[in-house]
């Protein structure tokens, strides 16, 4: 029964319930080195010991330095500056101030206000990777440095619900999804 629920549990058929092999200490270290970070030590022993992503939460945890389009790279319009400071210690949400189109005689103007707002929104946000993809443009960033370190954020910026903080590190994350399924195969 339980192999059934674990075969069919929300995004299983895109990840196949398939773990990348782990990662050494020197290819994170490398990794580190190269954005001039350090790690939180919960994640990279996920990645040293368990794997380099794959598998379960969601559509899986995502490898080193990739998200759900592939690799990305510091300060890409996705990820920000990871050594910059991650600005937020509480929940964050901006209300757009989006321009009504009726205000505007010139449509050229309308759309350059409106892009604006839109940019400002969706910049790149400093001091986070990309952990996971929950479907519908949801993901959960690992925060890397600061009074955020190690916190996994969720992601609701794709309906404009902004960021919210979980207050969980990322073993904790990982162990409260494993929890929680077990506790649904259970009804």
């Amino acid at each position: 029964m339980q192999l059934i629920l674990i075969i069919n549990i929300f995004g299983s058929d895109f990840h196949k319930h398939k773990i990348n092999p782990v990662l050494s200490e020197e290819e994170i270290i490398k990794f580190e080195t190269r954005y001039k970070i350090k790690l939180p030590l919960d994640y990279t022993t996920f990645l040293m010991e368990f794997g380099n992503g794959g598998g379960v939460p969601y559509y899986g945890v995502f490898p080193l330095g990739e998200y759900d389009e592939g690799v990305w790279k510091e300060n890409d319009g996705f990820v920000g500056f990871l050594s910059e400071p991650f600005p937020y210690t509480s929940d964050w949400y901006k209300d757009l101030d989006f321009p009504n189109e009726e205000d505007y005689v010139n449509e050229e103007e309308f759309e350059k206000d409106y892009l604006a707002v839109q940019k400002e929104y969706w910049k790149a946000i400093n001091d986070e990777i990309p952990i996971c993809h929950q479907g519908c443009a949801y993901r959960n960033w690992l925060i890397i440095s600061g009074p955020e370190v190690g916190r996994i954020w969720i992601d609701k910026l794709a309906d404009y619900g902004g960021l919210k903080r979980t207050n969980l590190t990322f073993e904790e994350w990982y162990l409260k999804w494993l929890h929680d399924l077990l506790e649904k195969s259970k009804k």
